[in-house]
């Protein structure tokens, strides 16, 4: 750039200026003891252009107002600032490019971030569960066929939502996926372990779909405040013992299908539905007690000095366990999930059940709920293998 006299004038005036300023500066350092060795102007230009980005920042914002004050200057004595200007433009532009490059990208956050990260399994759950007690609470403000199509709405709205998540679900993987993980009560080994792989995700999508048809084909229903939520709270617990990792959590959810059904039964069902219900709660008591009992013993066993005392079938060590122990565990598993599933001799609960009890009952029973027998004994199956194979 050519530069007219006056400029040229101006520049001199700034040179001057800072080279009185950096021989103050380096007096005060010679001042509080500090020997600068030769070339120390180098050094320290070389690190102020390592300085962090922020340091970067000041320093240009000072160089920028230093230039507008001499353009003031200037243009107040009538002469030309026309270079100056140039470069109080490329300093500008320099900033700007720095602040853009320093700010942090924007994200586009989806409404369902939240559910990615937290609640994906959990709203499977929970869900139905909220949803039964919103039915429970509407009952006496609307009739019949309201609370139906509410029912079938958070149905089907929940069976859409395990589809969905299927688009989440990596089929190529045979790990456990969409984990969620949550200390609960830590002193007695319970935590809110869930997750899904390709055993349980069927099972979750089966339910949502069947206790859609059950509501659906529900009609002419009496007491239907008390019915409605009663399936809800079935496909909640239903899914949540699906999900579970944690053997405790596990036998919770399996237990809260329990008292629901058995007032499905007993309430809708046929002539004999009070027999019926009776046998079904003793037998599926049973099973609870010998399922807890296998699972206590195997927490007992399996957990570690690391880990301590715990229910998460992850974290349990089952390799060091004798014959014997094995042996009885795997009984208590047997009889216990065995009476779930049903099988023989232990079935003598289910023709009753299934007689008595109204069509979309039936269903859910056939359907989806005596594959929780299945599912235990396969999804906590370490045992088994280790006494068939004596590894």
């Amino acid at each position: 750039k050519e530069l007219d006299s006056d400029d040229i004038a101006v520049k001199t005036l700034e040179d001057a200026r800072k080279e009185e300023e950096e021989a103050r500066r380096l007096a005060r350092l010679q001042t509080v003891g500090i020997n600068l060795p030769p070339g120390a102007r180098a050094a320290n230009n070389a690190t102020r252009r390592n300085l962090p980005k922020g340091n970067k920042m000041s320093s240009l914002n000072s160089q920028i107002k230093e230039l507008e004050n001499s353009i003031r200057a200037i243009e107040a004595s009538g002469n030309n600032s026309r270079n100056l200007k140039a470069d109080l433009a490329a300093l500008k532009r320099k900033r700007n490019g720095t602040t853009k490059a320093n700010s942090p990208k924007k994200t586009n956050i989806n409404f369902l971030s939240p559910f990615y990260y937290a609640n994906m399994l959990s709203t499977l759950i929970w869900f139905p569960i909220a949803g039964s007690l919103i039915v429970a609470l509407l009952s006496g403000i609307l009739d019949s066929k309201k609370l139906r199509n509410i029912s079938l709405g958070i149905a089907i709205s929940s069976f859409g939502w395990s589809l969905f998540l299927l688009t989440k679900f990596d089929l190529s993987l045979a790990t456990m996926q969409l984990r969620e993980s949550l200390i609960w009560l830590d002193q007695i080994g319970l935590s809110y372990q869930l997750g899904v792989d390709g055993i349980s995700f069927p099972l979750v999508l089966l339910n949502g779909l069947l206790l859609s048809i059950a509501i659906y084909i529900s009609t002419d229903i009496q007491r239907p405040n008390l019915y409605f939520p009663l399936l809800l709270l079935i496909g909640g617990g239903v899914n949540g013992a699906f999900l579970a990792q944690n053997l405790l959590l596990f036998f919770l959810f399996f237990e809260v299908e329990l008292i629901p059904l058995y007032l499905l039964i007993a309430i809708w069902g046929g002539e004999r539905r009070g027999y019926a219900a009776t046998k079904f709660l003793i037998y599926t008591a049973i099973s609870g007690v010998l399922i807890l009992a296998a699972f206590f013993g195997m927490a007992a066993f399996g957990s570690g000095d690391v880990t301590g005392f715990t229910f998460n079938y992850q974290d349990l060590n089952l390799e060091g366990l004798s014959k014997s122990t094995r042996g009885i565990l795997l009984i208590l598993q047997l009889l216990g999930f065995g009476i779930k599933i049903p099988i023989v001799p232990l079935h003598t609960w289910l023709p009753d059940a299934h007689v008595e009890a109204s069509t979309p009952v039936s269903t859910l029973l056939a359907g989806i709920l005596l594959k929780l027998g299945t599912y235990g004994l396969l999804r906590f199956r370490r045992i088994p293998v280790h006494i068939v194979t004596g590894k």
